[in-house]
Parts: C-alpha cells; sequence; structure tokens
C-alpha cells in the first residue's frame, strides 16, 4: 500500500544522464515550494523540464555545494525567462548512486560564484 501512495505523490521521474541518476519531483515540492515560491515557474515548464533532464545532448553547467556534497545544481540555458533569468536552475539532493530528488526550480540570472564549485 505504501508503494502506491508514493507513486501517488511524484509529480514525474526521469532518469537524467546530466547525473546519472533517476531524479525524482515530489508533488508537495512541486505544489507548495516551487509553483508558490518562484512565480516564474508554471504548469507549463513541467514538460520542458522533464525534457531538459533527460535529454544528453542539451548543454548543461553542473555545481555542488562546498559544504554538502549530497546538494548539487544543474543550470540549463532557459531563453523562456529571459531578459530577468539566463538559466533555469534545478536544485537536487542526490539520495544513493542511483536517485536523486528536486528540492527547487527556479530562474537564475547568473551561474553561482559562491558557496558552490563546478563539478564535470
Amino acid at each position: 500500500m505504501t508503494d502506491i501512495v508514493a507513486k501517488d505523490n511524484i509529480v514525474f521521474e526521469v532518469f537524467s544522464p546530466h547525473i546519472k541518476r533517476t531524479v525524482k519531483l515530489y508533488r508537495n515540492t512541486w505544489k507548495y515550494k516551487i509553483l508558490q515560491d518562484h512565480y516564474e515557474i508554471g504548469s507549463q515548464h513541467l514538460v520542458p523540464i522533464q525534457s531538459l533532464l533527460s535529454n544528453k545532448d542539451i548543454p548543461v553547467e553542473k555545481y555542488r555545494k562546498t559544504k554538502d556534497q549530497n546538494k548539487i545544481a544543474i543550470f540549463f540555458q532557459y531563453d523562456d525567462f529571459l531578459p530577468y533569468n539566463k538559466y533555469l536552475k534545478i536544485a537536487l539532493k542526490i539520495i544513493d548512486d542511483k536517485t536523486a530528488i528536486v528540492t527547487t526550480i527556479h530562474g537564475a540570472f547568473n551561474l553561482p560564484t559562491v558557496g558552490m564549485e563546478g563539478i564535470v
């Protein structure tokens, strides 16, 4: 029974070649964190976000928090947010060697310069 509840709680689950893990977005994160806190993100962005995460041919910039190696961010150039934000930032928490969960998604004006380090 808990598996059914857990699956109902997932907005999407896609494999991301960028981090070589399955990425999950939970309903509460989408509804109460992303949609409420980040005006630039709307329901119309859900499918493009999944496509960006799962497409190995789209260039990305990846960063890791310097104080917490399990927290990473993937930045995609995203023209829908111009002129205010150049990038779409997807912040992830690494759970294990197969899974990561989305912690937030929002626009970003530039790439990070403090508190994060670039990763390959």
